[in-house]
């Protein structure tokens, strides 16, 4: 079954078949792991730095409301872009609730704090840029007489 497949209210497909009465058709950790393409930590990660919000079973489980896979999706988008979690947090709490994250959604706060990561980011890569050249360099040098 494709993990990823959606119905028309944007959940994912994959939950009608595991639904269960108890929780009212919400997800555990691993489910949402699956799910997302993500791991059970990352989201203890993301719950703790307030990305995602759990409730908690009777014996102590973590239970995700359904809906919450598209803040995740979003979330894991927007960090393997590099953009730092404390970041996310705030992005996703001012965009709009559509998901993927679209900058037109950001207020000018928001958009100028991943404005600033990229220049961090086109720093970054200026410096790693140069210092490969460099070693390039040193490498393609002919080999001396010993």
């Amino acid at each position: 079954m494709n993990l990823h497949a959606v119905d028309a209210d944007g959940l994912p497909l994959a939950l009608r078949s595991r639904s269960r009465p108890e929780t009212g058709g919400n997800v555990r950790i691993g489910e949402l792991a699956a799910l997302t393409g993500t791991t059970p930590r990352m989201l203890r990660h993301y719950e703790q730095h307030g990305v995602i919000v759990s409730s908690r079973t009777q014996n102590g489980y973590r239970d995700f409301d359904a809906g919450q896979v598209a803040t995740v999706t979003a979330a894991k988008e927007l960090i393997d872009a590099g953009i730092p979690v404390r970041v996310v947090t705030s992005l996703l709490a001012i965009a709009s609730t559509r998901a993927p994250v679209d900058p037109h959604h950001l207020d000018d706060d928001a958009l100028a704090q991943v404005r600033e990561h990229w220049e961090r980011l086109c720093r970054c890569i200026e410096c790693i840029t140069q210092r490969r050249d460099a070693l390039s360099r040193f490498l393609d040098q002919p080999p001396t007489g010993t």
